[in-house]
Formats: C-alpha cells, sequence, structure tokens
C-alpha cells in the first residue's frame, strides 16, 4: 500500500484547481474553488468539534488546538509556534509541507487558494454560534513572510495551556485521520462543487485533473482518491 503525506494532499489540490480553471477561467473558477474549500474546512472543523463534545472538553481555542485532525508524515515537517496565552491568542507557520508541494511543483498559483480559505473554515466550523473566530492575518503562499492567524473571544492562562496539553496526551492519536481519508474528503468537496457550478464541464474537468494526478502519482492514484470520497464525512 501506498504511503501518502501531505505532498500528496496539496498536489491533489492543486492539480484539481489547475483543471477547473483551465476550462472556465481564473475568475470563474476561483468561485468555485472557494466554495468548495471552505466547505472542505468547515466540515473538517465540525468533526473537531463532535469529538472534542464527546469527549466533554472545553469547546474554545484550546479545545481546538487539541483536536486537529492531521500530523506530518514523511517529507519537510512544519514548524512554526503557537502562543494561545498570549493578549491575542496566536499561532505562526514559517515552513509547511504544502508551501513545499507547490513551490517545488511551479503550482503556487493553483494551491494558495487553499490557505486563502481554509483556515477560517475550520475555525467557523469548530467555533460555531460560539464567540471564537480563526482570522488569518498572513499566508506565505498569498505572499506574506509568515503565515499568522490569530484567535478572537477569549485569552487563556499557562494553566490553561496545561490542561491542554494533558488531554492532548490522553486522547494520543485518537483524533487524526489518515492521509486517505483526507485526500477522499478533500477530493469529495471538489467534485461536488464543479458539478454543481459547472455540469457540463464537470467531467472533463476532473478527468483531466484525475489524468495529471495518476500521471505524477501512479495509476492507481484516481482509484484510491474515488473509493475514499464514498465515506461519510459528517460523522466520527
Amino acid at each position: 500500500m501506498a504511503e501518502y503525506n501531505a505532498l500528496h494532499h496539496a498536489l491533489l489540490y492543486s492539480y484539481v484547481v489547475k483543471a477547473v480553471m483551465d476550462e472556465v477561467g481564473k475568475e470563474a473558477g476561483e468561485m468555485t474553488v472557494e466554495k468548495a474549500t471552505r466547505n472542505y474546512g468547515i466540515s473538517r472543523g465540525r468533526r473537531m468539534a463532535l469529538r472534542c463534545d464527546a469527549d466533554d472538553f472545553r469547546h474554545d481555542v484550546m479545545g481546538y488546538g487539541v483536536y486537529g485532525e492531521w500530523r506530518q508524515t514523511g517529507g519537510r515537517p512544519s514548524k512554526g509556534e503557537r502562543h494561545f496565552d498570549a493578549e491575542i491568542p496566536y499561532m505562526t507557520s514559517f515552513e509547511c509541507p504544502w508551501y513545499d508541494a507547490w513551490a517545488e511543483e511551479g503550482h503556487m498559483e493553483y494551491g494558495k487558494y487553499y490557505c486563502r480559505y481554509v483556515d477560517e473554515a475550520l475555525g467557523e466550523g469548530f467555533f460555531a454560534e460560539r464567540p471564537m473566530r480563526l482570522v488569518t492575518k498572513s499566508i506565505r503562499s498569498n505572499g506574506g513572510g509568515i503565515c499568522l492567524f490569530t484567535f478572537t473571544g477569549g485569552t487563556y492562562t499557562k494553566k490553561d495551556l496545561e490542561e491542554a496539553a494533558a488531554q492532548a496526551e490522553k486522547i494520543g492519536t485518537k483524533a487524526l485521520r489518515g492521509w486517505e481519508f483526507h485526500m477522499g474528503h478533500l477530493y469529495f468537496e471538489l467534485a461536488k462543487q464543479i458539478r454543481e457550478d459547472w455540469p457540463d464541464q464537470a467531467e472533463s474537468i476532473l478527468g483531466s485533473a484525475l489524468a495529471a494526478l495518476d500521471a505524477r502519482f501512479g495509476s492507481g492514484f484516481s482509484s484510491m482518491l474515488k473509493e475514499n470520497a464514498a465515506q461519510d464525512f459528517a460523522t466520527v
């Protein structure tokens, strides 16, 4: 069985975005990509929230930090900092496997939309009606020196951080999902939106993207995507 990582997830996204824009144009394609990316992020955030609530853990920025669904495997690791006990809680990223993948592939113009929309959508899905929000301040793929995200609606102490660290140790890998799952979910949301927005061109767009991905990663990649896209992504 192939071992997947963030590079495959990143290039899945950028190859589909490229296929959309090649077919319908950049401006029209951007609207489809924004909707699909936001739907993907909101859905992931809602799953995080379901696990957080099922464990009866605090549903705030501490919970958001604990219940993330992915962990880097292979490639250069993500590097950044979290300062959730700052006056305005924030986190940074200055090395990222998604950025690296798009840079090396020459796909930054397509991958940048992921960073532009997904993090705020994750926060929206996780916090729901609560007053907290994740706000994207700077993104490397969109020209920023670093990625910078702040959180509104609360302040936290060292004791809060200790509580979150203890919960993270307690749950271990329970909240994590494999890359096949994440890629299946991402492809599901992209394909769904493409079919809704461009019913006449959808199969041509998706066929072009899948052919390019099979050429890049091997003939079984598109089959893996379709198989994993058939899962239920709304429940845990």
